[in-house]
Formats: C-alpha cells, sequence, structure tokens
C-alpha cells in the first residue's frame, strides 16, 4: 500500500511541472506579445499548443495513475479479503473440530454416567433383594425358632397336664355344647369353680370323641393368672387360668364329680348324628355316661357380639369371614336343633345366665346330684358366680371380655350395615333359636 501511494505521489509532481511548464510558457508568450507581437506570434501559438499537449498528457497519466491505483487497491483488497476468508475459514473448521469433539466428550461422559447410573441401580437392585432375602431368611429363622420354643413350651405343658391327670376316661361327664358368643367360657370357669366338676388337664376324653378346636380360649390363656397346665387340644399345651373352688364338702358330689368340655358344633363338623354314634360308643365301651347342656343367645346378638370381638382379634376364628358369618351361625343352630331331637338335654339360654347366674348353677347342680344338700350347692354356686364375676376377669383378659358386656338380646355395636345386607338370613336364625326356646320352656315347665 505504501509502495503504491509512492509512486503515485511521483507520477502526480512530475505532472505538476510539465503543466507549471506550459503555464509559464504561455504567460511568457503573453507578456512577450505584448511586446513583441509579430515575433512572437507565432511562437506563442506554438507554446500554447504544446502546454496544452502537455495538461492533456498530464491528466491521461492522473486518470491512468489513478485506474492502476484503483486496480492494485482492488487486487490488494481481494488479497487481504482472501485471506481473511481463508483464516475465516480455518477458524471455522477448527471450531467445528472443537464442537465435534466437544459433543463427542459429552455423549461419552453421558454414555459412562448411564452406564455408572445403571451399575448404580443393579447394585442397589442387588443390595435390595439381598437385604430382602436377609430379612426373610432372619424372619423364618424367628420364626422357626419361635415356633421351636412355642412347640418345646407346648410339649413340656402337655407332658405335665398327662402328668398331673389320671390318665382314665371319667365315669360321667359334662359336655357344654354352644353357639360361640353366648357366654359359655364364662359358664365352663363357674362351673370349674365347684369341687366336684373338673377339667381334665389332659385332652385324652376330647380325642376319644374324636373333636377338633380348642378346648378353653386362647385369649384366655397365658395371661398373668394361667398357672394350670392344660392340654388345650391333643397334642397341643397351654397354660389357663385355676379357679379354686370353694373349700367345703360335698359329700355325694365329691363321690360323683363330673368332668367338663365345652364344645362347639364346628369341632364334630356340624354334623350330630355322627358325633352321637361316637358318644354312644364310647358310653358303651367304657361304662360311661355323657350329660350335655345345650347354651344358645339371641342370634343378633351372637352376631354382634361375633363382629365386635373379630375387631379386637381378627385373627379369631379366621376361617369364618364376614360374609360367611351368618351361614356359620346357622349350621351352629341347626346342629343344636338336631341334637337336642337326638339327645335331649339341659337348654340354657343367655338371658337366664345373665339375669340369675346363681339359680342357674344352682339348677344344674340340682340336676347332677338331686340327692345334694341345696344349701351347700347353694354356697358353691355364690362362689362361682363370686370368683369369676367380669371385674376380676377384665383385668387379666380385656381383649377377650370388651370393655362393656355384650347385649342380651339385639346388637349394641356399629353394625347396622351389616344386618341391612344379611337382614333375611339373620331372621332365618329365630326359627332354630326360637323352637330351641320352645323346647327349653316346655322342659322347664315338666
Amino acid at each position: 500500500m505504501k509502495q503504491f501511494l509512492h509512486r503515485l505521489s511521483v507520477r502526480v509532481t512530475f505532472t505538476q511541472i510539465l503543466l507549471l511548464s506550459g503555464v509559464g510558457g504561455l504567460l511568457v508568450a503573453l507578456l512577450g506579445g505584448l511586446v513583441i507581437r509579430p515575433l512572437v506570434g507565432g511562437l506563442i501559438i506554438v507554446t500554447l499548443a504544446l502546454g496544452l499537449a502537455a495538461l492533456a498528457l498530464v491528466v491521461f497519466k492522473v486518470e491512468h495513475g489513478l485506474n492502476v491505483a484503483h486496480t492494485e487497491l482492488k487486487a490488494h483488497q481481494d488479497a487481504q479479503q482472501k485471506q481473511l476468508d481463508d483464516h475465516r475459514q480455518i477458524i471455522q473448521e477448527q471450531l467445528i473440530h472443537q464442537h465435534s469433539d466437544l459433543v463427542q466428550q459429552i455423549r461419552q461422559q453421558l454414555a459412562e454416567q448411564r452406564q455408572i447410573s445403571q451399575q448404580y441401580q443393579t447394585m442397589q437392585q442387588q443390595i435390595s433383594q439381598q437385604h430382602q432375602t436377609m430379612q426373610q431368611q432372619i424372619s423364618q429363622q424367628q420364626t422357626a425358632l419361635q415356633q421351636a420354643i412355642q412347640k418345646e413350651r407346648s410339649d413340656r405343658i402337655v407332658s405335665f397336664a398327662r402328668r398331673d391327670s389320671s390318665g382314665r376316661l371319667p365315669k360321667q361327664a359334662l359336655i357344654l355344647l354352644t353357639v360361640p358368643r353366648t357366654g359359655s367360657t364364662w359358664l365352663v370357669d363357674m362351673l370349674r369353680s365347684n369341687p366336684a366338676i373338673y377339667m381334665d388337664p389332659s385332652a385324652r376324653l376330647f380325642a376319644e370323641l374324636g373333636l377338633t378346636g380348642g378346648r378353653y380360649p386362647m385369649g384366655l390363656s397365658n395371661g398373668p393368672d394361667a398357672d394350670m397346665d392344660f392340654e388345650n387340644m391333643p397334642n397341643q399345651g397351654t397354660r389357663i387360668p385355676r379357679f379354686e373352688p370353694l373349700a367345703l364338702e360335698l359329700p355325694v358330689a365329691g363321690a360323683n364329680p363330673y368332668a367338663l368340655e365345652k364344645i362347639h358344633p364346628q369341632y364334630f363338623g356340624d354334623d350330630p348324628a355322627a358325633f352321637l354314634e361316637r358318644v354312644e360308643q364310647l358310653e358303651a365301651e367304657h361304662d360311661m355316661r355323657l350329660r350335655f347342656v345345650y347354651q344358645i343367645r339371641d342370634p343378633r346378638a351372637v352376631l354382634s357380639s361375633f363382629l365386635n370381638y373379630k375387631r379386637r382379634d381378627p385373627n379369631w376364628l379366621a376361617s369364618v369371614s364376614r360374609d360367611d358369618l351368618v351361614a356359620y351361625v346357622q349350621r351352629a343352630y341347626q346342629a343344636i336343633v338336631e341334637m337336642t331331637r337326638l339327645r335331649p338335654d339341659t337348654i340354657l339360654d343367655y338371658t337366664e345366665l345373665r339375669q340369675s347366674p346363681q339359680d342357674v348353677l344352682l339348677n344344674l347342680y340340682t340336676s347332677m346330684w338331686p340327692s345334694e344338700d341345696a344349701d351347700l350347692l347353694r354356697q358353691v354356686a355364690a362362689h362361682a358366680v363370686e370368683a369369676t364375676r367380669r371385674e376380676k376377669r377384665q383385668e387379666t383378659a380385656p381383649g377377650f371380655l370388651g370393655a362393656t358386656e355384650g347385649p342380651v338380646q339385639g346388637s349394641a355395636y356399629d353394625d347396622d350395615a351389616f344386618f341391612e345386607a344379611f337382614a333375611a338370613q339373620v331372621e332365618a336364625l329365630y326359627e332354630p333359636y326360637r323352637a330351641l326356646l320352645n323346647v327349653h320352656d316346655i322342659r322347664r315347665a315338666k
């Protein structure tokens, strides 16, 4: 660029000299013409022509110089632009390459992170599975250990119970056959308070009768007051409360004690005929006599008490669902009706037990030992009622008994939806219940 400007400056200076020479010559010619017109007239013309030619030459050279300068400037600009474009392209290519490398690095890092994340998730899953497996193994081992401890305890109690038993079948026994939730456990405990009524520590009679189920509620077993080793079902032991009998001599009763068992119809598969066949066979083979007490209760009260106890202990009678309950009670009532037909004996309604437990016991004692002194039997009955008062039993078994005493009739809990859903089936329960009450009233009148 500097060289171009220098050449342009040289050309312009030379042109300016020529131009000044021509102008100077013209001035000289004009001045000379004024003095010597005739002589120098021709010279003036010649000089003027030369000046004009020189001027034209100067203009041409200036224009030519400008064109050359413009061409060179344009070429220089094009060269610079090309250099800039080349440099820009190089930079762009470098940027594209760097961007491509960066994208590839980011993708690689993301892939590595995904892989790490997957490995972490896999490890977490493996750890979780191992933890669950370990928890299951620990739980299984704990369950197995608890079962082993319970079995060892049960076996030990069974051995103690059989040791405490006479090992012989009783000469006479009282079988309490009941619908569940009729106050039967209360009656059993009151009867056990009689010195001439006992529950054999062993389950021999229970087993001989081919029964299944528990002889005494687990909800009242193994509590702080449970000190009697008891075979609750064949080969399964537990501890139950002991009710000390009144320290009183019962001459006749003492010579004719009764063994006591409480059962529900489901214990013999709701099949009275088959059960009684076994009863009669046992009586014949072992010269023994079995008496029955059939305990019943208002069906709605039974269902209400059943549902309320299920709320406190959902595992109780787990095989009987809410939807199956009415049918379950229906089968129990039908079995008892059939039993009273095939084997007539005492029928006891829960209403009587609630209203006058001492009179109920006295009537039972009198039927069992007609010749025993009535005053002595009355004292035994009074002691039994006092020993099994609800307030005393509630201290050791609040879950089994509930916060309040159940109704004699109808329902006392929030079970309206249940009774509405099964209204027809519940009403059908009253047919066997009333039939049993009628038989009860007829026999009592006699």
